[in-house]
């Protein structure tokens, strides 16, 4: 669910007649380019879904967010667009909502064709299925970050969603198959390096990189999506064993 925000509106945008993207590969500003940024891909049909989307005479902002949102990939690289274009990393706002409507149509048509639709792995089938559980278990601790902003009066639950769906981003490089040389690192440093180098929100570092000696603004914001992801955790644990035949 998206939070309600004036300022987002309008949703709908009329005029696009195209029936393809226009923008080509390669028109994104890029900063300090890496084998790791490159990488970072989307899944196969949310990538899909959203070059649709974004390819109608009437594109609804609103669905594009949902689409964006709901992927891991798609919302880091909108992230780091909102950066770019925005010049401080430390001002960006942590909303998929927002960002989609800073950025215009022509910026999210060049994001959608950058990015690459995961359809391979170096672990073949095993290493994809790992990836559409990690993603799986990213999405399920975003909704309940969400849901645990409401119910505790956090003053942002879309905020509180992308720090949910970001988490555990320090696990990217051992889940995609990354030959990086920081690839033994720890988790939570490996976030660090990676929301730096990406340009994310400096409360979305803080939180990835469990950092309970950051500024107190993020504190709260961090237990909240530890709690989140402990019941993502316990539900997955349920779904398997449910499967399994156990009960």
């Amino acid at each position: 669910m998206l939070a309600n925000d004036k300022s987002c509106k309008p949703y709908l945008v009329l005029g696009r007649s195209n029936s393809r993207p226009r923008c080509m590969r390669g028109q994104l500003p890029r900063q300090n380019d890496t084998l790791i940024l490159g990488a970072l891909p989307a899944m196969a049909d949310s990538v899909l879904l959203l070059q649709v989307l974004l390819s109608g005479s009437a594109v609804n902002l609103r669905s594009v967010a949902e689409v964006i949102r709901g992927d891991v990939g798609l919302t880091i690289q909108l992230l780091r667009l909102a950066s770019l274009q925005q010049g401080e990393r430390r001002t960006i706002e942590a909303s998929v909502t927002k960002n989609v409507v800073h950025a215009g149509i022509d910026k999210l048509l060049t994001l959608v064709t950058e990015i690459e639709p995961l359809s391979s792995h170096p672990r073949g089938r095993a290493g994809l299925r790992e990836c559409e559980q990690f993603w799986g278990h990213a999405r399920l601790t975003a909704l309940m970050a969400e849901e645990l902003a409401y119910k505790t009066m956090y003053h942002d639950a879309e905020e509180a969603y992308v720090a949910g769906l970001l988490f555990h981003i320090g696990e990217l490089p051992s889940i995609l198959g990354w030959q990086w040389k920081f690839a033994d690192a720890e988790p939570r440093e490996i976030a660090g390096r990676l929301a730096r180098e990406w340009r994310l929100p400096t409360l979305l570092e803080n939180v990835a990189c469990g950092d309970d000696l950051s500024p107190s603004s993020s504190c709260p914001l961090l237990e909240l999506v530890r709690t989140a992801d402990e019941q993502a955790q316990r539900i997955q644990g349920l779904v398997a064993k449910f499967a399994r035949g156990v009960f």
